[in-house]
């Protein structure tokens, strides 16, 4: 548990005085609340996280036990792979089939799948690219705050949450400029959330090693369907 404010490590959130009154605690470096966040409704930290408010990445990183994280890149990988597929078709490479819009036509879908497995494959490309640098980096300056492998899988998959965004370009229409800028969203939340992690290290550091992953994984990904089309 830390200080959603300065960092600082702390033993407790809150202070219990009865069944259901608490008393948040405050740091003992900043004199600030340790953690606001614990009376606040999901829906507000949701919203402070989309805005890429540090504090509300501390509170989800360091002080949140939820293990909700595989749910919630399930879902995400789900719409990963119907925004492929239908930027699929808006370029042709299912010239033979019916095309309509419905999501409930594409569940039935082959190229649906294999494009859900395509999104695994980059997603774990973009995992292990990222745990291989930081591991190097820690054994070139071990001074530096090390990452164990659990909070830097943790940290990438909650920080995807901003692929929720694709969501409109689901349901109301394929849009490749908001599914770009959609992908810069979730450079910069990926970026941001190691930032809460490791402070020490340069941001510019966390943002080249953020934006090379994502790159690598989707041109293995391209690679992946290209080879596969080809022999359609």
């Amino acid at each position: 548990m830390k200080c959603i404010n300065c960092g600082t490590k702390c033993n407790s959130l809150y202070r219990h005085y009865s069944k259901d009154i608490i008393q948040l605690e405050h740091c003992i470096h900043c004199k600030e609340l340790v953690d606001k966040y614990i009376e606040f409704d999901p829906v507000i930290i949701c919203l402070d996280a989309l805005l890429l408010k540090r504090e509300a990445f501390q509170h989800v990183l360091s002080n949140n036990s939820t293990q909700a994280q595989w749910k919630l890149t399930s879902i995400l990988l789900l719409f990963d792979a119907y925004t492929k597929l239908v930027h699929q078709r808006q370029n042709g490479d299912q010239i033979n089939r019916p095309m309509p819009d419905s999501v409930l036509y594409s569940a039935f879908e082959w190229d649906l799948y294999f494009n859900y497995f395509i999104a695994v494959i980059e997603l774990v490309i973009c995992i292990c690219v990222i745990l291989m640098v930081f591991a190097i980096a820690s054994r070139i300056k071990p001074s530096l705050e090390k990452l164990g492998f659990n909070e830097i899988v943790r940290a990438i998959l909650l920080s995807n949450f901003g692929k929720v965004l694709v969501i409109p370009a689901v349901f109301w229409g394929y849009n490749e400029m908001y599914v770009w800028l959609t992908a810069i969203f979730v450079c910069a939340s990926n970026v941001q959330a190691f930032r809460v992690l490791c402070p020490s290290w340069p941001a510019i550091f966390s943002a080249v090693v953020v934006i090379s992953s994502h790159v690598i994984a989707s041109t293995t990904g391209s690679i992946i369907y290209n080879f596969h089309f080809a022999f359609k």
